[in-house]
């Protein structure tokens, strides 16, 4: 997950991801771009709240109620990706060097997210134990979207199946870390942190496999596991997972974390957020959105809104609870993760088209993630 870090050592070794011109010419562009988006959210948000269309006036339509829940979730998001704004501001215009914010990242990854999410998992007690559905419909998500991105990247864009592979991760991997946990914590709160730690529990290992496999299998010969054994080994023990992992065992003993360690942990823990959200503005102001424009516009359409609707379609079928159904249709709406540009340079496939993703995903996601929530769970 701690994606950041394995690019800082391979900068000598893989290819960068293209990049715009000069950085004086680049980065206003991406600035300008969450500037206004973010200012037309709150403006919007602000209108619907002079005419009353906020949460406790109970509306009469479904129409009307949906529209509540979307500028009511928009209202609540606009700050979070103010923060973006701040790191992508920070990027621009000041002499910020890269290698910092590949420190930054490693830093939020290894510790204030691990000790965030061992202190929702830790809190819950005996209820640790999530309801298999929970991951069943959201990685069933990713696997037909995955498929559906594979089939059109073949079919539409006619690229290789290694290109395609990547075309279909790109589709399902969602920036759970850096804009995930803000997200839920703001807009579900902290009861939902316990179901978004077992999706970051698996969601790395589970999709770093499956594209891995299928780019082997597309190199028409025979899957080597050895390197896929190798690469699993590089994603599964982080931090995220030990922290996760020691959480489920100090619930589950019923050892209570004392009172001063507790409040320490709920110190870092509250870094956790902010810090991943300024870590994303810096990465996002140092892509281009103008390379693999076509591709990107792909990958868009299916994260932000086709997966979405299909977890959620598979939480009904499902019968979960409503927050938990909030919870992975939130997490299936995220932008592009930042992990998949690790897996186009990797794969040496599909680097322009997936950088312009991540930039343009999360742009359209200050719209798109609060809107689709809304339509889908009220």
């Amino acid at each position: 997950m701690s994606g950041t870090s394995t690019a800082g050592r391979r900068d000598g070794s893989r290819v960068e991801l293209q990049r715009a011109g000069p950085t004086n010419n680049r980065l206003p562009s991406v600035t300008r771009a969450l500037g206004v988006s973010l200012v037309w959210s709150t403006r919007w948000s602000r209108v619907a709240s002079r005419l009353g269309l906020r949460r406790g006036q109970h509306s009469r339509t479904v129409g009307i109620s949906a529209l509540v829940s979307f500028f009511d979730r928009l209202w609540l998001s606009a700050p979070l990706f103010a923060v973006v704004l701040v790191g992508a501001a920070i990027a621009h215009w000041t002499p910020w060097p890269r290698v910092w914010t590949r420190r930054l990242n490693q830093f939020v990854f290894a510790v204030p997210l691990p000790v965030l999410l061992f202190r929702a998992v830790s809190r819950v007690g005996g209820e640790t134990q999530t309801d298999p559905k929970l991951l069943a419909a959201f990685f069933g998500s990713c696997a037909l979207v995955f498929t559906g991105g594979w089939f059109l990247a073949r079919r539409v864009l006619l690229v290789a199946g290694v290109d395609a592979a990547v075309v279909g991760v790109a589709s399902v991997f969602s920036n759970n870390g850096m804009l995930g946990v803000p997200l839920v914590q703001a807009l579900l709160g902290p009861e939902a942190m316990p179901a978004v730690a077992w999706i970051m529990t698996f969601n790395a290992v589970t999709l770093w496999t499956l594209v891995t496999l299928v780019v082997e299998i597309s190199r028409e010969g025979p899957v080597a596991w050895g390197s896929l054994a190798r690469t699993l080994s590089r994603v599964a023990p982080t931090p995220i997972v030990f922290g996760i992992a020691l959480g489920v065992m100090v619930a589950v003993s019923g050892i209570s974390v004392p009172e001063p360690v507790g409040q320490t942990f709920d110190l870092i823990s509250a870094c956790a957020g902010p810090l991943a959200l300024v870590a994303l503005g810096l990465d996002v102001a140092h892509y281009d959105v103008r390379r693999g424009a076509r591709a990107a516009g792909l990958f868009c359409g299916l994260k932000l809104l086709v997966q979405p609707f299909v977890a959620w379609g598979l939480c009904r079928g499902m019968n979960l609870p409503r927050l938990e159904t909030e919870v992975v249709v939130l997490m299936a709406s995220l932008a592009v993760g930042v992990n998949v540009h690790l897996m186009a340079q990797r794969f040496k496939a599909q680097e322009a088209a997936v950088a312009s993703a991540f930039v343009s995903s999360t742009l359209l996601g200050i719209v798109t993630t609060p809107l689709v929530v809304s339509l889908l769970c009220g």
